[in-house]
């Protein structure tokens, strides 16, 4: 996604990517981000060659701009307060 490429260009973040050779594209992969920096998911979008859907929580919908953007990628929505409902 180039807005993620622009972000990490822009804060000057360095990065590459290794083992991509490995995965199939004619696969489907679950690639999970932990959170351990402000950076997992945009590099997670900006370095896998795949089309990515992230599954984010409810709440960040109602953020203003922010959640209408994340929307607007095809984001999933999880309700984390009601475990039946977001399985």
């Amino acid at each position: 996604c180039i807005y993620f490429k622009i972000t990490l260009w822009v804060s000057e973040v360095a990065y590459s990517v290794v083992g991509l050779e490995n995965l199939d594209p004619q696969e489907n992969y679950f690639f999970a981000c932990n959170h351990e920096s402000l950076y997992d998911i945009p590099l997670c979008f900006a370095a896998l060659p795949f089309w990515l859907t992230a599954i984010a929580k409810q709440a960040i919908a109602y953020f203003p701009i922010f959640g209408w953007a994340v929307a607007c990628g095809g984001s999933i929505f999880v309700s984390r307060g009601n475990h039946a409902k977001a399985v």
